[in-house]
């Protein structure tokens, strides 16, 4: 029997259901556990039977589902596709794209693209087909043959960049030839760093000119034009067309405007060096032989052709008690070679001896002397003195100096 009233908008009937008629107004209105409306929206647990009597909702159809299968998009509507990660991008015609837990992989067996994780906690892109890849790591990233055996370029944390001895590095340039080349790709205009030869280089090799610096085990050479026109030794000594060093005494001249300067020795009488030492040491001497006399020594390398002229002022003088005669005598050495002499004395007459006798006169010796030396071996050139009574005083009492000039002069 069923409960209503003409009014009523919810009838009760007897078999327990319900029936809504017309616009029931209310908050919530609630039906069991499964089903409830609130704020005009219906929500339910379940439906009642197998819901083939629904409107309104469209399935999709998920194809070839199974377990470790991703879902991606086809070309029906409403229908998925379950597709094996080997085969992931194979709606892209690519016939050995795959995905699997380590590689990525584009492209076909002659033209391969794989992303992977390597050995040794990198990341490896490379290009099957070709000679490079790409290795990513905590330290560093490396540019490398196909299988990494090989290192092309290095790009380091701390922003160093390495290219490897067999590598080069080109700027402009096709087809460098040293390890650093910047310029023209044509190669019309070049500079070369070739750091196995120690070289740096400026070139046009369309037309074969080129100059450069070479940086050897000892010597820096300069070449333009084809050949070498500088060279510095490594002991400092200046080459001209290579390893001409000329000889000791000779100078470098001009050729004029056209040709290359040249080593040439000097005309007759010009002043090649000039090598001199002064001394004010304060010195006594009292031998009859000859002592050397301090400081008063210069030791040269002339050259072969030229000549030393060689100037000697010594100031002081002789002293003598109880004598009638003191005789100093002064002399210069070549090596051992006495090459001049100087005497400095006072006498009294022959019967007469007296207690104190001075001469205050300085001793001065010039010679032009033609040493022998062969260009490469050195004089030395040097005073002693010695006196027969009394003393020889250098430099003592009046604040004098003495001293000893070599000038190495061109042949006559």
């Amino acid at each position: 029997m069923a409960l209503t009233r003409a009014t009523d908008k919810i009838i009760a009937n007897a078999d327990g259901n319900l029936n809504l008629s017309g616009i029931v107004t209310a908050t919530t209105i609630k039906v069991g556990s499964a089903i409830s409306m609130t704020d005009n929206a219906i929500s339910a647990t379940r439906f009642h039977g197998d819901g083939s009597n629904l409107t309104g909702i469209t399935g999709t159809t998920i194809n070839n589902n199974a377990a470790n299968k991703v879902i991606t998009g086809s070309n029906t509507a409403n229908t998925l596709e379950a597709v094996a990660k080997s085969t992931l991008f194979g709606n892209l015609n690519h016939g050995q794209n795959f995905l699997d837990d380590q590689n990525l992989v584009f492209g076909d067996a002659s033209d391969m693209i794989l992303i992977h994780q390597s050995s040794g906690a990198k990341s490896r892109i490379r290009n099957t087909n070709d000679s490079g890849s790409l290795d990513i790591e905590s330290t560093l990233t490396r540019f490398t043959n196909k299988d990494g055996s090989t290192e092309k370029l290095l790009i380091k944390s701390d922003g160093k960049i390495e290219v490897p001895t067999t590598g080069k590095l080109s700027l402009g340039m096709n087809s460098p030839v040293a390890q650093f080349t910047a310029g023209t790709a044509n190669g019309s205009r070049v500079i070369e760093i070739q750091g196995t030869d120690g070289v740096i280089r400026g070139y046009n090799r369309n037309g074969n000119a080129w100059a450069q610096i070479d940086f050897e085990a000892s010597d820096y050479t300069f070449d333009c034009g084809g050949s070498e026109k500088l060279r510095i030794g490594s002991s400092g000594q200046i080459g001209i067309g290579g390893a001409n060093y000329g000889s000791s005494g000779q100078v470098l001249t001009s050729q004029g405007a056209s040709s290359t300067v040249a080593w040439t020795t000097p005309a007759g009488g010009k002043i090649l060096k000039v090598h001199s030492v002064s001394s004010t040491t304060g010195q006594q001497i009292t031998s009859s032989s000859y002592t050397d006399l301090t400081n008063l020594s210069i030791t040269l390398t002339p050259a072969s052709n030229s000549k030393c002229y060689v100037h000697v002022v010594l100031n002081g003088y002789a002293e003598g008690y109880n004598t009638f005669h003191i005789t100093n005598s002064s002399q210069i050495l070549r090596d051992s070679t006495e090459i001049a002499k100087s005497i400095r004395g006072v006498r009294m007459d022959n019967s007469m001896s007296i207690n104190y006798i001075q001469n205050q006169s300085p001793m001065v010796m010039t010679i032009l002397d033609t040493h022998g030396k062969d260009g490469s071996t050195s004089v030395t050139y040097k005073v002693r003195g010695k006196t027969n009574h009394g003393s020889m005083f250098v430099n003592t009492s009046f604040n004098t100096q003495s001293s000893i000039t070599v000038y190495e002069v061109a042949p006559n």
